[in-house]
């Protein structure tokens, strides 16, 4: 790390000092003017994205963006042109794809571990607030708020790690998408979107997925980080898979389950800890500039898991299907926040 940069003074200092950064800023334009900077990572509240990303491609740096990238696909496809203009690498970063249990259930599904995969069901509990990390008023105020975080904190921001874990397993793209969204008004720009179900079906195939967020705001729930957990079913035509944890730690089993031909084989020996998707997500971004190669999310794919996100909130505020080609590039993800003040 050679540099970190940050409005505020105090988190500035602690962050430069917890990681060995030669140099810190509190403006990010200087940042981006140091030419010993080759790379940026940008983790900003998501209104912050497209202004903060432009600069970085504009002064010559490769960037690894946080997801949600942007609010539409027209401001998404303004990065990846500013990208390629410059010549420079632009990831969003995922970090669930990286998460091992996920990667080796892939590998399973690849190598035919439940055959044809007909099925994605997903389930994400959320806890009472207070648990798990430190997590700073104004980290959650901005994505309660839909002007700054484009959506709500659930199924926008969290959301996208959902939808792009619903594309993940399939190998069929999802086609339509229906969804009912419950918003709780907390207070001015307050908002919270839970409980919610999202069903969805792959194009071509009689296959479908869905996600359930449970607001279980009372429940503990037991995390080094946010207190929430996933929980994955990928159920083939042979087989199921079954991913029981990602970031919290709600039953003591194995992080990753198989069922087939009537036998129950247990993974002990995957990495199960959350922060191990951060860590090989970097890893990959360094070792795609050193090699030349594409990351492992581009803007391309990234625009496909945005897209099922917005047409998502689209069905939800319209009750109704929506297909996924219906969503043009300056279609915005909006909560039916009419409904909340009923």
């Amino acid at each position: 790390v050679t540099a970190v940069c940050d409005a505020n003074p105090a988190l500035l200092a602690e962050r430069a000092a917890a990681w060995g950064a030669a140099k810190s800023y509190a403006d990010y334009r200087d940042l981006l003017a140091a030419p010993d900077v080759d790379a940026v990572e940008i983790l900003l509240p998501h209104h912050l994205h497209r202004e903060v990303t432009l600069a970085a491609f504009a002064a010559g740096k490769h960037v690894s963006l946080q997801k949600p990238p942007t609010f539409t696909l027209g401001e998404l496809a303004e990065l990846d042109a500013a990208a390629r203009a410059a010549g420079r690498v632009f990831r969003v970063f995922e970090n669930f794809l990286h998460y091992p249990p996920h990667v080796r259930a892939r590998q399973l599904i690849a190598e035919g571990a439940i055959g044809d995969p007909l099925s994605v069901r997903i389930k994400t509990a959320a806890g009472r607030l207070g648990d798990g990390w430190a997590v700073p008023w104004e980290a959650t105020a901005w994505r309660m708020d839909p002007a700054t975080c484009g959506g709500g904190p659930t199924c926008f921001d969290h959301g996208y790690h959902c939808f792009h874990m619903g594309q993940s397993f399939v190998p069929e793209p999802v086609e339509t998408v229906h969804a009912w969204i419950h918003v709780h008004e907390l207070g001015p720009n307050l908002y919270y979107d839970g409980p919610a179900l999202i069903s969805w079906k792959y194009a071509g195939v009689p296959k479908y997925g869905s996600w359930e967020v449970i607001a279980s705001i009372g429940m503990r729930v037991r995390s080094d980080y946010y207190p929430s957990d996933d929980r994955i079913e990928i159920h083939g035509s042979e087989g199921v898979i079954w991913v029981t944890r990602c970031t919290g730690k709600l039953l003591d089993e194995p992080a990753l389950v198989l069922y087939r031909d009537g036998e129950t084989r247990s993974f002990h020996d995957i990495p199960a800890d959350w922060a191990e998707s951060f860590r090989a997500g970097g890893i990959d971004f360094v070792d795609a500039l050193r090699e030349g190669r594409a990351p492992a999310q581009t803007a391309a794919a990234a625009a496909e898991t945005l897209r099922f996100a917005i047409a998502a909130h689209v069905a939800a505020c319209e009750a109704r299907e929506v297909r996924l080609d219906e969503i043009g590039p300056e279609t915005r993800a909006r909560l039916p926040l009419a409904k909340a003040r009923e």
